[in-house]
């Protein structure tokens, strides 16, 4: 869109991948942004490990493995 982001993007999506690390490089060599690396903080109570990311619009969206 040509209008600049204006306020915080009211959805989140959880993205699901089998391999992490590759498909955090594959999003990063597309232009986004890794905001917080891989670990079980942020999504440990679940059993997961989750990467935040941001698009080049600074959506933000995570990307999950177990």
């Amino acid at each position: 869109m040509p209008e600049a982001k204006t306020a915080k993007l009211r959805a989140h999506l959880d993205l699901f991948t089998g391999d992490m690390d590759s498909e955090v490089a594959r999003l990063v060599a597309l232009d986004a942004s890794e905001l917080v690396p891989a670990s079980e903080e942020v999504a440990g109570h679940l059993g997961f490990r989750a990467t935040v990311m941001a698009d080049p619009e600074g959506s933000e969206f995570c990307i999950v493995s177990r």
